[in-house]
């Protein structure tokens, strides 16, 4: 008489028949999950969200008893994640430009440490970045700049005023070095301005030579 199987024995037993089909046949069992991906995007992206959200502190215990395998694959397969990426992020700029103000929003001291941690330890390359967005965008930096100035006026002259009280000398040694090096185009444009100017510099002379002599006759 056949023995009749345990449900923990049929459960082995479907395990090691899905498993021994798997790896008879990667190429099909591949094929099949990626079309069954790209079919269900939003239905798997919900789902996982939905149980990370769920399993918080399971999500973050796993992490940390597989940081090294986890770190490793990302090693292994860096580029083809950071396609992924990129590919997503293109096809849904909005919706992730969206996402991650909010996170930023919401994790501040958190955003701010890890960008700063980021510049430190790749200077030149947050420097060419900066300075290939700004070749691309100049009219456009050019009015950000020129509306962020207008609109804080006020903080930005008190930030200016304390730096150069806390730096007083550094800040002579730059006018000066400037001078320096720019002396003949700066008198070329002082003599300019005065002659463009010179009814308007007069007028301020005398006015300064009015109140001067209506103090000493009060």
């Amino acid at each position: 008489m056949k023995k009749k199987l345990t449900d923990e024995e049929k459960k082995a037993k479907k395990a090691a028949r899905d498993k021994a089909y798997r790896e008879a046949n990667k190429e099909k069992v591949a094929a099949r999950s990626k079309a069954y991906r790209e079919a269900n995007k939003d239905k798997i992206a919900a789902r996982g969200k939905a149980y990370r959200e769920a399993n918080k502190d399971k999500v973050k215990a796993y992490y940390e008893a597989n940081k090294d395998k986890v770190k490793a694959y990302y090693e292994a397969n860096r580029a083809e994640i950071l396609a992924q990426r990129k590919a997503y992020y293109e096809a849904n700029r909005e919706k992730a430009a969206a996402r991650n103000k909010v996170y930023r929003e919401a994790n501040k001291d958190k955003s701010a440490a890890r960008g700063k941690a980021w510049r430190e330890a790749n200077k030149d390359k947050d420097a060419a970045q900066h300075k290939a967005y700004y070749e691309a965008n100049k009219e456009k930096v050019a009015e950000q700049h020129k509306a962020y100035c207008k609109a804080n006026k006020e903080a930005i002259a008190a930030m200016r005023k304390a730096y150069r009280e806390a730096n007083k000398e550094k800040v002579l040694a730059l006018g000066k070095a400037y001078y320096e090096a720019n002396k003949d185009e700066i008198i070329a444009k002082s003599k300019l301005y005065k002659t463009q100017n010179q009814e308007a510099l007069n007028l301020l002379q005398m006015i300064g030579e009015f109140s001067m002599l209506s103090e000493a006759t009060k």
